[in-house]
């Protein structure tokens, strides 16, 4: 009898370890903290200023994005600091806008010409664009899309899902 039931649980255990999806899982255990992080930070009410943002260092060992939470209108100030120019008169971005509750458009400011450039301020972009929006009022546990383009309309890059930088993309047998 107990032969069979160290069996029964022995069988189970492997069952349990090699079974399910752990990728689908994980994503849900995601979405869900996602959702209540969202809701916590709805009902927290005191939001992070524009200015504030500026002296925060984010390159500080103390830096943490869960002290950050923005308005929709100081998430949109934010876009349109994006289109200032700098000391030197350039701006970054020539139009950064919310066009849609959960879409982001950017244009970037290539009035010099293409370049490889122009992509990489793409993937930057849109991390730091992608961490603001999820720590703005706006995101509701869904991420945002972020569409970048060039002056001529030309889409240099269009993510509904954050960039994953190092990640093993595992290759299929057969």
């Amino acid at each position: 009898m107990i032969k069979k039931a160290l069996i029964v649980l022995t069988v189970l255990g492997l069952l349990t370890a090699c079974g399910g999806n752990k990728d689908e899982a994980g994503k849900e255990t995601q979405n869900a903290a996602d959702k209540i992080q969202a809701k916590k930070m709805a009902n927290r009410g005191d939001f992070t200023t524009a200015e504030e943002l500026e002296e925060m260092d984010f390159d500080s060992r103390d830096f943490n994005w869960e002290d950050i939470y923005l308005s929709e209108q100081t998430f949109n100030d934010i876009l349109y600091r994006f289109t200032e120019p700098n000391d030197q008169g350039y701006a970054l971005l020539k139009r950064a806008e919310l066009v849609d509750l959960d879409t982001v458009e950017l244009e970037i400011n290539n009035s010099e010409g293409e370049s490889l450039e122009n992509s990489l301020q793409a993937v930057s972009l849109d991390s730091i664009v992608r961490q603001l929006y999820k720590h703005s009022e706006l995101y509701n546990g869904e991420e945002p899309h972020i569409r970048m383009m060039d002056l001529n309309g030309v889409v240099l890059a269009e993510n509904k899902e954050p960039i994953r930088f190092g990640d093993k993309v595992k290759k299929k047998k057969g």
